[in-house]
């Protein structure tokens, strides 16, 4: 330690001891289940410890089915957490309000006794957002168990992430800040004003 320069005070002295004794080693799970899996995984523990109801579950379990549609139409059916990007991310996010243009594609995926409804138009601000909250969810739950480093919703941008969790009902029958400002900068003709 003398050596190195470092102070030689007990405080000092005591510190790299036990950091010698006691190394903190970062221990990271292989995650060997598909995203899919873990996914239904978490929900049945959340089910089961009673932390989500019984209708949330089986909300779970219809995303479920729709994250895993959108990994076999990908072609990345056994993608783990650790493999999915935010490019993926926002993919998914366009399949979630689009679904319903690749059910003539992919009839296979949509047959009666695997889903309850084929969509048939694009799905609202409302549910999207619902089921996106789900999934960061679900991401968060990984980073805060070590399964990953960083999930790919804090890698976006903060305006990207707002646009992804806006939820907006019906027209607004007001002008946004944005909006109101170029009305103000438009110039107007001399025979206008």
């Amino acid at each position: 330690m003398k050596e190195e320069g470092m102070d030689m005070t007990s405080e000092v002295f005591e510190r790299e001891i036990q950091a010698a004794l006691n190394p903190i080693v970062e221990v990271r799970t292989q995650l060997t289940e598909t995203l899919c899996e873990r996914f239904l995984r978490h929900e049945r523990e959340a089910l089961r410890d009673r932390v989500i109801s019984d209708n949330r579950y089986v909300e779970a379990v219809g995303f479920a089915g729709k994250l895993h549609r959108f990994h076999t139409i990908k072609g990345k059916s056994k993608i783990t957490a650790l493999e999915f990007t935010v490019d993926l991310l926002l993919e998914f996010r366009q399949f979630v309000f689009d679904e319903y243009l690749h059910v003539p594609r992919y009839k296979s995926l949509y047959t009666k006794g695997k889903i309850a409804r084929k969509p048939t138009r694009r799905l609202s601000d409302a549910s999207a957002v619902q089921v996106m909250s789900m999934f960061r969810a679900l991401f968060n739950e990984f980073e805060a168990k070590d399964e990953i480093t960083k999930p790919p919703f804090r890698r976006l941008t903060s305006d990207r992430r707002k646009t992804i969790f806006r939820v907006m009902y019906d027209e607004p029958i007001f002008l946004r800040q944005e909006e109101f400002q170029k009305i103000l900068d438009t110039e107007v003709p001399e025979e206008l004003s």
